[in-house]
């Protein structure tokens, strides 16, 4: 390799990278009842325990699939759609204390869904500020699509949202000599009858047609015979 060793015997009790020291005792590793595992952090957020989402996944039956998957290795080709969203996220995917686990996100069964759902709208923040809320902790399948519909359906959330910007009034431009601009339209019915309005910007001179149909050719042939009379043509 290019390169001359010198080889050196130096004994366990000066080597500081000695694995066999290091390894702990048995009393240490043999009480695991006060450890700390993420699913206890994402506990706090939640408004059902680590246990019920433990009981409920057990008896979900999709949930139970996807967690003989994870233990005993997934098949190279997805299953069915029900499983697909899972499929994509496998290598991701893992079981801590019989739930499921999607990266630091807890997998909630179905059971359990509406009532969070119901918990996350009860303070009425909106589609977006929902979402954003759940993103660190909570996921299944079609989540967004589910908290969208929820507060769409939510009375309180849609009179409590901001209302869009208004839109500023925009005046026609002035007109600086006749028939620059104008304007026309079918008037009627009065009395049985429809007329063809059209009035100048600039002068505001009208003229009234009665008309017997009310159809773009029949407007075109009223407006040349106007356009002719005033001298546009």
């Amino acid at each position: 390799m290019g390169y001359n060793y010198d080889i050196e015997y130096i004994v366990s009790t000066k080597n500081c990278a000695d694995a066999l020291s290091r390894i702990p005792s048995e009393a240490s590793t043999s009480d695991t009842s006060n450890d700390i595992k993420y699913l206890n952090f994402v506990e706090q957020f939640l408004p059902i325990t680590n246990d019920e989402v433990r009981k409920a996944t057990a008896k979900d039956i999709l949930l139970n699939r996807i967690k003989l998957y994870v233990e005993s290795g997934w098949p190279t080709v997805c299953p069915d759609e029900e499983v697909k969203p899972y499929f994509t996220r496998r290598y991701e995917l893992y079981v801590e204390c019989g739930c499921v686990m999607w990266g630091y996100r807890i997998v909630i069964p179905t059971s359990l869904r509406l009532l969070i759902l119901k918990q996350l709208n009860s303070g009425h923040m909106g589609i977006v500020k929902s979402k954003s809320c759940t993103r660190g902790y909570i996921w299944w399948p079609r989540i967004d699509e589910e908290i969208e519909a929820t507060c769409r359906n939510c009375e309180t959330c849609s009179r409590e949202q901001n209302a869009p910007p208004r839109s500023p009034s925009h005046p026609w431009p002035y007109t600086s000599q006749p028939w620059t601009r104008i304007h026309v339209d079918f008037l009627g019915s009065i009395l049985g009858k429809t007329y063809f309005l059209l009035i100048d910007a600039y002068s505001k001179w009208f003229e009234i047609v009665e008309m017997r149909q009310t159809n773009a050719v029949s407007g075109i042939g009223v407006l040349h015979c106007m356009f002719a009379i005033s001298g546009c043509l």
